[in-house]
């Protein structure tokens, strides 16, 4: 690899300037023993610049070298282009400008490679690779181009890169035009083209730009150059005579024999600076480029002093953190102190701190007094000094803000109402920070309920609710978010007694006054309760219905009484239970009180014979209703009777007294009588 200096006259006189002061910081790129169409790995990256100024600090993806400037200030950017194949190939160009560069910002770098040897013939001479300096973004700031390959005996102009944006066309009966504003050559006759910063070379070969990698051209695998590293473009003909030409920001054309034609020379690439008091030289550099970053404002050059004379007294009232203050030089601004003691500072009293500059080779101490006096007059800072509005449906309690004490550290705020709130609408609450010493600050935040929900329904859609004579339905229910269960208020009062269907508007009401409404419909069947007293009869006034009279005192059903009247034997209460289809209703109780009547004239009715071992009748002047047949004790006996003749078949009776009651329309006449065995 060849600088050529002597041709930078006024730089190189600055150079001695510079070394005179202080020494500048450099940072040399190179393609670390990469060869060919790619370049270098992070293994190679990291042997080749162990121990430089690089050491550790390159990153390499695909070839492509990462760095991160440094420190702020004014870059000398060098950037050396890629040599085309062949003794006399294309040489790369010298491009260099100044660049105000801020710490942390990421390069993109590529170092152009020389194209190497062609692969399986004499005749393939293809194209090296251009330099490149960008962002990550892909913008450029110095792009060198690479030379194009030559079969000359001698160098061609055109061949090597170009100073300007273009490249260069090839040189030969065919021949391939160089690109423009960032894009690839054009190929000519399997001579392939150098691929520029946006776009790839023309032909099979064709180096690919600089945003898809920068790789060299390839060719075919059947006697072919390869394009150096940095879009050089490569030749893809067996045993002919071809010429690639170089990548660069735009890309070189190839070139091809024609005819008698046998030595083409392709071009070389263009170049690109960005920069402040540009150099830009072509026919310079052989061999594979280098990128050369020099920082121009060395350590040490000129006076280093404090940005502030002298430094102002800082008083607090119990802890300090003091901002460090800054010194200058003539190259770089903004150098901060170091302090000789740790922070934050908590002693009462008056602590002298003493800061020194550094940058790098000279130091300048400045001191400074801290005073803690003590004495807490200073409220605390709110952390949050806009608090967020906030709120919720039902209730609320916010996070506690929090303020920051100089003395005491942090502190949680107090609210003036209680958590959780439930009031609707805007609640402003006032937060209060109070320090151990009673300094205080306020602040407020604006807490909103709104609760506009509905209440929702328990069961969508009510069932039909039917009653027998009246009907009651279930209270219907829904649930609110805010208010929880809710019962439901009917449109109408209950029972409902009116015959078919009545429609029931259920409404729930929330706490808030959110309601909603449904729907059910209520039908009742009308039942015939009404029955008629006829002495000991009771009869039923409905009809087309069945029947079931019951001992109201009890609770019984009487067996066997179904039909629509009931003749008691006994004083008491009784009712009839009516079934008509799905309908079940009881009638109310009716008394049937035989006191006074039970010991109606007994001479009024014979029983005969009296005592009898079987059979008996009874003599009556009237209609016989009903005879009933009772035990010493009082139990009713079920016998066989003929009322229309007064026969009672007592053949089943054990021997003993029993007691006959003979019910007519109006009375009942009892006699006693002997069942002898």
């Amino acid at each position: 690899m060849k600088r050529n200096y002597y041709l930078r006259t006024g730089l190189f006189f600055a150079f001695l300037i510079l070394s005179s002061i202080g020494v500048a910081q450099t940072y040399t790129f190179t393609a670390a023993s990469a060869a060919g169409p790619n370049g270098p790995s992070q293994a190679l990256a990291d042997i080749e610049y162990a121990g430089t100024t690089l050491d550790g600090n390159v990153t390499v993806t695909a070839g492509i070298q990462y760095w991160v400037v440094p420190t702020t200030g004014v870059y000398l950017i060098e950037a050396f282009g890629g040599q085309g194949f062949g003794t006399f190939g294309g040489r790369g160009a010298q491009i260099s400008g100044e660049f105000n560069l801020t710490a942390g910002t990421a390069l993109k770098i590529i170092v152009g490679q020389m194209a190497p040897p062609p692969v399986g013939s004499v005749n393939q001479f293809a194209g090296g690779g251009g330099s490149f300096v960008t962002t990550t973004a892909n913008s450029p700031y110095i792009v060198a181009g690479g030379g194009g390959g030559n079969h000359g005996a001698s160098y061609v102009t055109t061949s090597d890169a170009s100073i300007t944006n273009n490249g260069y066309a090839g040189v030969a009966g065919n021949s391939g035009a160089g690109g423009t504003a960032g894009s690839g050559g054009a190929s000519a006759s399997s001579a392939d083209a150098g691929g520029g910063l946006l776009g790839n070379g023309g032909g099979i070969g064709g180096g690919f730009s600089f945003i898809n990698g920068g790789v060299g051209g390839a060719g075919t695998t059947n006697g072919h150059g390869e394009g150096g590293f940095g879009c050089g473009g490569g030749t893809s003909s067996w045993d002919n005579f071809r010429a690639g030409g170089g990548g660069g920001y735009s890309g070189g054309g190839g070139a091809g024999e024609n005819g008698q034609i046998n030595a083409p020379a392709a071009g070389g690439g263009g170049s690109f600076n960005s920069g402040t008091s540009p150099v830009n030289l072509a026919g310079v550099q052989t061999g594979d480029g280098t990128v050369i970053i020099t920082n121009q404002c060395a350590p040490g050059i000129g006076t280093l002093a404090g940005d502030l004379g002298s430094l102002p007294d800082v008083t607090e009232d119990c802890v300090s953190n003091p901002t460090a203050p800054t010194a200058t030089n003539s190259c770089n601004g903004g150098i901060a102190g170091t302090p000789d003691v740790s922070f934050p500072i908590t002693a009462v009293g008056t602590t002298i701190v003493s800061w020194t500059y550094d940058d790098g080779i000279n130091t300048v101490t400045q001191s400074q007094n801290i005073i803690i006096n003590g004495i807490d007059n200073t409220p605390p800072v709110l952390d949050n000094p806009n608090l967020q509005n906030v709120g919720g449906q039902c209730d609320f309690t916010p996070s506690t803000p929090t303020a920051t004490d100089a003395c005491a550290g942090g502190l949680a705020g107090v609210a003036d109402v209680t958590f959780p709130l439930f009031t609707q609408g805007l609640i402003v609450v006032t937060w209060t920070f109070t320090d151990p010493s009673g300094n205080s600050v306020t602040q407020t935040q604006n807490i909103t309920l709104n609760d506009v929900a509905p209440p929702n329904l328990d069961i969508p859609n009510l069932p039909d609710y039917t009653g027998c004579g009246s009907a009651t339905p279930p209270t219907a229910t829904a649930s609110d978010f805010c208010s929880g269960a809710l019962n439901g208020t009917p449109d109408v009062i209950f029972p409902i007694t009116a015959a078919g269907p009545t429609t029931v508007t259920w409404t729930y009401v929330d706490n808030n006054g959110n309601s909603v409404s449904q729907t059910q419909d209520v039908y009742v069947t009308a039942v015939d309760l009404t029955v008629t007293l006829n002495t000991a009869t009771i009869s039923a006034n409905a009809t087309s219905v069945t029947y079931q009279w019951m001992d109201c005192a009890t609770g019984q059903l009487i067996p066997g009484e179904t039909g629509q009247t009931y003749t008691a034997i006994t004083t008491g209460d009784y009712a009839v239970i009516i079934t008509t289809g799905s309908c079940v209703d009881t009638s109310a109780c009716t008394l049937v009180d035989f006191t006074g009547i039970d010991e109606l004239n007994p001479n009024a009715i014979t029983v005969y014979p009296n005592p009898t071992s079987g059979s008996f009748k009874i003599n009556f002047e009237g209609n016989i209703e009903n005879i009933v047949v009772f035990d010493a004790l009082g139990r009713i006996i079920d016998v066989p009777l003929d009322l229309a003749a007064g026969k009672i078949d007592g053949s089943n009776l054990a021997t003993g007294k029993y007691t006959i009651s003979v019910i007519t329309a109006d009375s009942i006449y009892r006699q006693d009588i002997v069942v002898v065995k």
